[in-house]
Formats: C-alpha cells, sequence, structure tokens
C-alpha cells in the first residue's frame, strides 16, 4: 500500500507540475518551496539550470536561463522523496514578432488570449504573402493549426496559368527543310526577317524553333508553325492538350499503360503461390508554378519529367528489367512563351510494342510507337508548351 502511494504521488507530481515561458536569453526564478534534492534537464541546449543556494530558504528556488529557442523539461526530485515536471518554453520576443508582421503588412495585428493562444486579423494582397506570414509564425513556435486563430482573408484568388501542350512526332527531314527560305517564309510570314541568322546556328530541331521563338518574341505563331509543318507531312500532332496549375501548386501529365506480371513464390508454409506484379512504365510530366510577377507577366516554372521504360533485354524470373530517367529544370517564361522538351522518347523504347501488342493502343505513346517512321529513327518526339495566364 505505501508502495502504491508513493508511485501515485510520484504521477501526481509528474501531472501538477507547471508550465513556465520566458524569452531567450532571460533569467527566471523559480519558487518551488520545498528542499530540492537532485535536478535533470531534458535539453540542457536550451536551458541552463543552477540552485538558489541563498536567502533563508536555501535549495528551494531554481534560477534558470534561457540559451536557445524551444521547450525543454526539468525533473525535480525533493528532498522529501517526492517528484515534479515543470514544463519550460523559451519563446521569442512577441514585441519584435509584432512589430515585424506590422512592417511587412500595416493591416496585421497579433492579439494573445490564454496562455500562448494568438489571433490574426487583418487582411493579405494574395495567398503567397499570407503563407509568408505564417512561415514566419511557424518559426517562432506558433503553429497555425494548434496556437492561432486565422481571422484574415486573401483580396486576390492566387494566379491560375493555363499551360497550352502540344505533343508532336516530328519528321527529323523537317530541319533540313525549314533551312529552306521558302518553308521557312511559310512559317514566319512575309517578314524582312534575316533567314540565315536563324538557320546557320541550329542544328538540331529544337534549336530551330528556340531560335525562330527568340527572334521572332511574340510574333512566333506555334499553332500556325505545326500546322504548315503538318501540311508537308513533316510532323504529326498525337495530342493537344491543357493543363491548369495555380501558383505554389502543381499539375501532371501522364502517358504510359500498366502491365502485369505473373510472379512465382512460397508461402510461410512453404506452399507455392503465384500472384500478378503490376508494373507501369510511361511518361510523366509534372509542372509547378512556383512564381508569378503580374508586374511584367513571367513566372518560374519547375518542370519535372520522368519515364519509365521496360527492358526486355534484361528479365529474371520472367519478370522485365525497367529504366527509369528523370530530369528536373526550373525555368523562366512569360505569358505566351513557348517552352520545348524534347529527348524524352527514343525509337529503342518501341520494342515494347513487339513483346506487348496491346500497348500500341494506350493514349499518345500507342500513336507513336505504331509510327513506322519514329521506328526507323526518322522522327522525333517534342513537347510544346505555352503558360497563358488565365483572367478572371
Amino acid at each position: 500500500m505505501i508502495r502504491i502511494m508513493l508511485i501515485c504521488a510520484i504521477l501526481l507530481g509528474v501531472l501538477w507540475g507547471e508550465t513556465y515561458s520566458f524569452t531567450k536569453e532571460e533569467y527566471l526564478t523559480m519558487d518551488l518551496g520545498k528542499r530540492i534534492d537532485s535536478v535533470k534537464v531534458s535539453n540542457r541546449d536550451i536551458l541552463y539550470v543552477e540552485y538558489d543556494k541563498t536567502g533563508r530558504k536555501p535549495f528551494t528556488k531554481l534560477t534558470v536561463y534561457g540559451k536557445d529557442y524551444g521547450k525543454a523539461y526539468i525533473y525535480v526530485t525533493y528532498a522529501d522523496g517526492t517528484h515534479e515536471k515543470i514544463k519550460v518554453h523559451v519563446q521569442h520576443d512577441m514585441a519584435k514578432v509584432k512589430s515585424v508582421l506590422k512592417q511587412e503588412n500595416g493591416s496585421l495585428s497579433l492579439e494573445e488570449f490564454g496562455k500562448n493562444k494568438y489571433i490574426l486579423n487583418g487582411s493579405f494582397e494574395n495567398e503567397k504573402e499570407k503563407k509568408r506570414a505564417l512561415t514566419m509564425l511557424q518559426r517562432v513556435d506558433i503553429n497555425d493549426s494548434r496556437d492561432l486563430i486565422d481571422n484574415t482573408s486573401v483580396e486576390r484568388f492566387p494566379t491560375i496559368v493555363k499551360i497550352k501542350m502540344y505533343i508532336v512526332e516530328m519528321s527529323n527531314q523537317s530541319l533540313d527543310e525549314m533551312k529552306s527560305n521558302l518553308i521557312l517564309q511559310d512559317i514566319v510570314g512575309n517578314t524582312q526577317a534575316n533567314i540565315n541568322t536563324i538557320t546557320d546556328q541550329s542544328l538540331t530541331l529544337d534549336g530551330m524553333f528556340t531560335s525562330m521563338i527568340k527572334y521572332f518574341g511574340s510574333g512566333f505563331n506555334l499553332t500556325h508553325a505545326l500546322k504548315v509543318l503538318k501540311q508537308k507531312h513533316l510532323a504529326k500532332v498525337l495530342d493537344e492538350s491543357t493543363l491548369s496549375v495555380m501558383e505554389g501548386e502543381q499539375s501532371e501529365f501522364l502517358s504510359g499503360g500498366t502491365i502485369y506480371v505473373r510472379v512465382q513464390g512460397t508461402t510461410a508454409e512453404g506452399l507455392p503461390i503465384s500472384s500478378l506484379k503490376e508494373l507501369e512504365y510511361g511518361i510523366k510530366l509534372d509542372i509547378k508554378l512556383d512564381q508569378f510577377k503580374a508586374r511584367n507577366k513571367s513566372m518560374l516554372l519547375t518542370i519535372d519529367t520522368q519515364k519509365t521504360s521496360i527492358d526486355w533485354d534484361r528479365v529474371v524470373d520472367g519478370i522485365p528489367g525497367f529504366g527509369k530517367k528523370s530530369i528536373k529544370t526550373r525555368m523562366a517564361a512569360h505569358d505566351g512563351e513557348t517552352i520545348i522538351l524534347s529527348g524524352l522518347v527514343s525509337k529503342d523504347d518501341t520494342k515494347i510494342v513487339s513483346k506487348i501488342p496491346l500497348l500500341g493502343d494506350i493514349p499518345v505513346l500507342g500513336k507513336l510507337f505504331r509510327s513506322e517512321s519514329f521506328r526507323k529513327g526518322k522522327s522525333e518526339l517534342m513537347f510544346f508548351l505555352i503558360p497563358q495566364v488565365q483572367r478572371i
């Protein structure tokens, strides 16, 4: 019975311990009321603790110094055998935090209610500005879902960009054709442009288009150029899609499929068992709109391209090998500017169709894999992306 009472006393001491809050580089004196036998600190990088040996009742007080921001516990054992757990929160100077918030946005105010609880009032111009303020509060250990009542409003919706995407099988012959004045003039129209400045430095198809886009800027019409090349049997538009992406978010394009391979194994009891293993392949594009500047309608985009191909030359236990290629690029673009991606698929990837004929029916890649020109290396796959700011 005495042992049970002692355990209860220890638990009550732990549960009834107080919580103290003060700022970094400040001292705090705790009068615990009875003689202390020993003290342990959970994190000495946050707190420095020493006995107060002076006064009429020595060893009944603790002097605590905040070394760094954070939370820590002080475990106290008293001379009478009881214990106490004291929670200490070394926090930022909230007066400074409120001042910085006010400097960033004059409409913001941070009000305290209760212990370490706050109300944020005011308005933001956009979501990006709000996210910046909430991130600053998180850095001073104010969690927006736990410690904060968000009473703010956002004046403007996040920017939404529509990305027009053309996936094109382009004949390798088109490079030589475009270097001739006739077809290039059909593409760019009656212009006084010096064609040689465009063609001389272009050794590849994407290089040729990049040169035209750079030379003509917003005056270059990609849709018209693709129509001309299609009429000349130099291009096939395999897919025309539109993706929408919000500022700070990402959108995804996926062209591929799934194959199922039967896998043999054994149960825990040693009995033979077979199951189907799901294997995915294809091309995936993740496009994230990192930042948009309304002043000049420019944007920062992160484009993550991933290609997973099946290698039938490396088959183990009936399961083919897989090859993966991933490229992540961060680029700046303006509203209506064309972005070119190439080299994602090679003619070697068409080997998969001879092994699994149904793969020739999948969207986009199926058309490409069935192309005789692509199989013979006479054409290549190109992605054209045109980001356009959506007007609300």
